[in-house]
């Protein structure tokens, strides 16, 4: 055609849109068009697609909330919320005018396609020219009960789903979903092991020592895990030694436990996720290759899920992740708040010597044996009141010990020390909390020491334990 039957033509088409949105009112070219999946979000339940590449992937709403990216091995991925939501109300937002089929055309057989499944096995399934064509796409539409149409749809949901893919959708989190509800994180490498176990709502620190934790350091670390990001999936067969992850440098499990059912029927089971890292992923060590596994497990060790993906994870997002025991000690030698203590019980070479709270304040039992009880019921051993300033020791003392953070905390005995004297805390009803060594350095340093931890005290404890040795030796 020549330039000048182009412009021509070009005249033509605009005259006969001009005439066409004088001829058709507005609302009656709107009624024209109509929803080519014609149901709510809230209806579809999973979507499939076989994508311009030939790849078919698939997604599913899960009973207990969200969205999972399914692959043909059983692996499931979390689905990005933001991502499915916007993906499925621009889906059923697309219209167009529905027209027959035009005989003779067969070539959509061989187009990319996605079904969109709904609530009671209902599915809606639609193929979609693969190239843009005006900024549009013809499609064929085959509904679940009726005849096949065909139609001219404009949207970038169709090419994000046949041409990027479901995939993209996944969440970008390596350990998405942490929450305060983790019972156990477990931190391995090739010369170490870190775990801690949450109990009654506590911390603790079970290897490669047992103590409390500090549930500050703890909530930290939780929160460096879940931000490890996910750089890349990898696809495919993969040689798993060449990724380094038959000897990884650095495991770090999380484990919580799920409950469900009524109060004498109850069913526990344990959700676990690994992050397994090997090697770098890249000469600039900016990711490394990873695998992250996970399981579900029911009563008495049924392995109800299990999958495992492969992916490459942000280095930077892993070298927060500390596993160093001493970060996560507790900073404080008891454990006990020193508003909990009701005695307080010194041992040493010389003597031992009780203190007991009161609602009168405290009062000193000398001369008491392991049992609790005193020696002799002579005079000299009864209960006696503490004067005001030896209140003020005890608190003092109490407040160091329990409610204020030590200068420093470590593992093993670093220190030349000379041996103080014992001390047991009691509760408010005299039962035994905990027991606690104190001694002094050549430098005037006081070290607190439960097991293989110890604890440097801050504060000026000189004249506290001078008196307390007193008390001890009978003073």
């Amino acid at each position: 055609m020549s330039k000048t039957g182009v412009i021509v033509s070009l005249v033509v088409a605009v005259v006969l849109a001009v005439v066409a949105s004088v001829v058709l009112p507005p609302e009656e070219r709107a009624q024209a068009l109509r929803a080519i999946l014609p149901f709510h979000p809230s209806q579809i339940v999973g979507i499939n697609v076989r994508t311009t590449k030939g790849d078919e992937q698939t997604i599913e709403r899960q009973i207990q909330g969200g969205w999972v990216y399914v692959v043909g091995d059983g692996e499931r991925w979390p689905i990005e919320r933001v991502a499915i939501d916007n993906a499925l109300r621009l889906l059923v937002a697309l219209s167009a005018e529905h027209k027959a089929d035009r005989k003779g055309r067969d070539e959509w057989e061989t187009w990319p396609w996605f079904s969109v499944m709904l609530e009671g096995g209902q599915a809606w399934r639609m193929w979609c020219e693969p190239k843009v064509m005006g900024g549009g796409r013809s499609v064929r539409v085959q509904p679940p009960d009726d005849e096949a149409f065909t139609a001219r749809v404009e949207g970038d949901i169709l090419g994000a789903l046949i041409e990027t893919g479901l995939g993209a959708w996944r969440e970008k989190l390596a350990l998405p979903g942490l929450s305060a509800d983790t019972s156990r994180i477990r931190l391995e490498s090739p010369t170490q092991t870190l775990q801690l176990v949450r109990r009654s709502g506590r911390w603790r620190l079970t290897s490669p020592v047992a103590v409390a934790a500090d549930s500050a350091a703890v909530e930290m670390l939780l929160r460096y895990l879940a931000a490890v990001e996910v750089n890349r999936f990898v696809t495919g067969d993969v040689d798993r030694a060449s990724l380094g992850l038959d000897n990884p440098i650095s495991v770090a499990m999380i484990e919580r436990e799920i409950v469900s059912g009524t109060q004498g029927n109850l069913v526990r089971k344990t959700q676990r996720r690994r992050l397994i890292v090997g090697g770098a992923a890249d000469v600039a060590v900016t990711r490394f290759s990873a695998e992250i596994t996970r399981t579900l497990t029911g009563p008495g060790g049924t392995v109800e899920e299990s999958s495992s993906t492969i992916v490459q994870v942000s280095a930077k997002g892993l070298s927060r992740i500390v596993s160093s025991p001493t970060e996560y000690i507790s900073k404080r030698a008891a454990e006990v708040a020193a508003e909990s203590v009701g005695t307080i019980t010194v041992r040493t070479l010389d003597g031992d010597v009780r203190f007991d709270r009161t609602v009168d304040g405290w009062f000193k039992r000398p001369g008491v044996q392991e049992d609790g009880e005193s020696p002799d019921a002579n005079e000299q051993n009864t209960p006696t009141r503490v004067l005001l300033d030896g209140e003020e020791r005890l608190a003092f003392f109490l407040r160091q010990l329990c409610n204020t953070d030590a200068a420093s905390v470590g593992i093993g005995n670093r220190f030349d020390t000379s041996e103080l004297f014992e001390i047991e805390l009691g509760s408010l009803t005299g039962q035994p909390l905990e027991s606690i060594t104190l001694s002094a350095t050549n430098a005037g340093e006081i070290i607190a020491t439960k097991g293989e931890v110890y604890w440097v005290i801050q504060g000026n404890l000189d004249q506290v334990i001078v008196w307390l040795l007193e008390q001890a030796s009978g003073g």
